[in-house]
Formats: C-alpha cells, structure tokens, sequence
C-alpha cells in the first residue's frame, strides 16, 4: 500500500504550510498557539490529522493572527 492510499496520522510543518497556504514562520507560530494539536519532539513539530480537523471546526469563522 502506497502513503498516498492511506492519509497519514501526522502532519510535519511543511504539511501544515501546504494546508493553510501560509510561510514557515506563520505555520510555526500558529504551531506554537494555545491550543493547536501538536507534539514537538525537541525540535520536530508534529500535527495530529485527526485533532487538527477537530481543531479547525472549532476555530471555523474566527480570525487567526
């Protein structure tokens, strides 16, 4: 089975780049928030797909800075 057949669990910031259509540094402040689902391991930032949509929901309609 080929990655692209299965979604993946994790999100990495460049994922999380391509989503938001937004830079590096605003992917890695919007990671950084309260409240955002991720898991850093040191210096790696991990997103959870499935917290990130719940996540989203929640935030639907408000303006992020």
């Amino acid at each position: 089975m080929q990655e692209t057949d299965v979604k993946r669990r994790f999100y990495s910031v460049e994922d999380v780049q391509k989503i938001f259509n937004i830079g590096r540094k605003k992917a890695i402040e919007l990671m950084n928030s309260d409240g955002f689902p991720v898991i850093r391991f040191g210096r790696i930032y991990r997103v959870d797909s499935v917290e990130l949509e719940h996540w989203i929901e929640q935030h639907r309609g408000e303006t992020l800075t």
